[in-house]
């Protein structure tokens, strides 16, 4: 995995009723619908037939563990899920893991998308 560091397999998350909004900061989450996994734009069900999301619960922060092991509270749009569909530093389209229908390239802004090696 490239910079772990900087990878976010682990989040608060739940089920957004506004999962159109295109700023992640301002996800309002469902009541009592609390999830143990969260959906990326390139899984299916991420745009609205089931938004699980991070969500910024805690003074408008996302509670987020990383890959390498520290945890770390920020705000949704730091995972850079905005930034989808994304471009690599040579400007090309990137749309993330090909097993998900993407075309196998990621964008250094998303804090969820982990490429190879």
């Amino acid at each position: 995995m490239k910079s772990p560091s900087k990878k976010v397999p682990f989040a608060d998350s739940g089920l957004i009723g506004n999962p159109l909004d295109r700023n992640p900061d301002n996800w309002i989450e469902v009541p009592k619908q609390q999830s143990l996994y969260w959906r990326v734009p390139t899984n299916q069900g991420y745009y609205n037939d089931d938004p699980q999301r991070p969500v910024g619960r805690h003074l408008r922060r996302c509670v987020s563990g990383f890959a390498d092991g520290h945890g770390e509270s920020l705000r949704v749009s730091a995972l850079g899920l905005q930034y989808y569909p994304g471009k690599t530093l040579e400007g090309r389209s990137a749309t993330g893991p090909q097993w998900l229908g993407g075309n196998g390239l990621y964008d250094d802004r998303w804090k969820w998308s982990f490429a190879g090696d």
